[in-house]
């Protein structure tokens, strides 16, 4: 019998020993574990990724706008395949409430409600399926399969929720150097669709270039300038930005100084976040308070009576 024979053998009986010794027995929730945390960390890359932008979208121009992911275009034929299934049970308002959503996310033209739903259904499955083996393995009921899928179906929500706030945040913090570059092509003689153009152009990379980026071409498809002013409003909701576009809008119809109207409308947004800051700071402390109570006062105390309870003990007054 040859070296690589005699290996063989030992490994045939390798299950056969873990199991008599025990060790099997002990391993098998340490593997369960382990599974369930590999398969939880696969999903969690797998949605986050989902709702982001493809890794060359922001290096390209404004103009390509938003593009699916890799994983999104993954799954997507099995998306598209149920989508016609789930419209007709969906429900109007939450239709309407999910298209709202995506569209405060800047996801509207990559994704659908029925899609999105789609979406949820397969991460459900998918978290389902990845950690049916460990649920098996654990001798889990059947309620704990139930409650890991609906966290696979309620994650791509709760990072839908947290795309859009970030978004949010982004839109406040370029809308006044979005404003400047505006005025800066008004001051120069542009008219305002030049104007707007080379605030798509050379404005700051993000959310809001990306909007007016989609108005241009809303506008250079045919669509009233107007109406394309009031629908990039209703997708951003933020009071800025809305304050803003009405003031276009305004001096677009009816005319008047708007380059000197866009200043003021940076300058005061400018102040707003100065104000917003300062709020953020005073509420620090009182934010604060709870973990030190929790865990900063209790580790000073015990460090402090430490030295003063050993000796206690040590010279027998307790």
């Amino acid at each position: 019998m040859s070296a690589l024979d005699a290996f063989f053998d030992q490994v045939r009986h390798w299950p056969r020993l873990l199991t008599a010794t025990g060790v099997a027995d002990r391993m098998l929730p340490w593997l369960a574990a382990g599974a369930i945390g590999l398969s939880c960390l696969i999903g969690l890359i797998l949605v986050g990724s989902l709702m982001r932008a493809g890794p060359g979208a922001r290096r390209r121009h404004a103009v390509s706008g938003p593009r699916p992911s890799r994983s999104w275009r993954i799954i997507q034929f099995a998306c598209l395949t149920l989508s016609p299934w789930i419209e007709p049970l969906m429900p109007v308002g939450h239709r309407f409430r999910l298209q709202t959503r995506l569209r405060r996310a800047g996801l509207d033209q990559v994704l659908t409600a029925d899609g999105f739903v789609a979406g949820q259904l397969l991460c459900a499955g998918l978290a389902m399926a990845v950690t049916m083996p460990a649920v098996l393995a654990l001798g889990w009921s059947a309620g704990a399969s139930l409650m890991i899928a609906m966290i696979g179906a309620i994650w791509p929500m709760l990072r839908l929720l947290a795309v859009a706030h970030e978004r949010q945040q982004r839109v406040v913090r370029d809308l006044p150097a979005m404003l400047d570059l505006l005025a800066l092509g008004l001051d120069a003689g542009a008219s305002l669709p030049a104007a707007m153009a080379m605030a798509a152009e050379r404005g700051p990379l993000g959310p809001l270039r990306d909007e007016f980026a989609r108005l241009l071409r809303e506008t250079h498809a045919g669509r009233a300038r107007q109406e394309a002013l009031a629908d990039m409003a209703n997708r951003l909701a933020d009071p800025g930005v809305g304050h803003a576009l009405a003031a276009i809008r305004s001096a677009d119809r009816q005319g008047g100084d708007l380059a000197s109207m866009l200043r003021d409308q940076s300058e005061q947004r400018r102040q707003e976040r100065f104000i917003d800051a300062e709020r953020r700071a005073m509420q620090a402390p009182v934010k604060l308070l709870l973990p030190l109570l929790l865990f900063i006062f209790p580790g000073t105390f015990l460090v402090l009576l430490f030295p003063i309870a050993m000796r206690i003990l040590s010279e027998g007054l307790l």
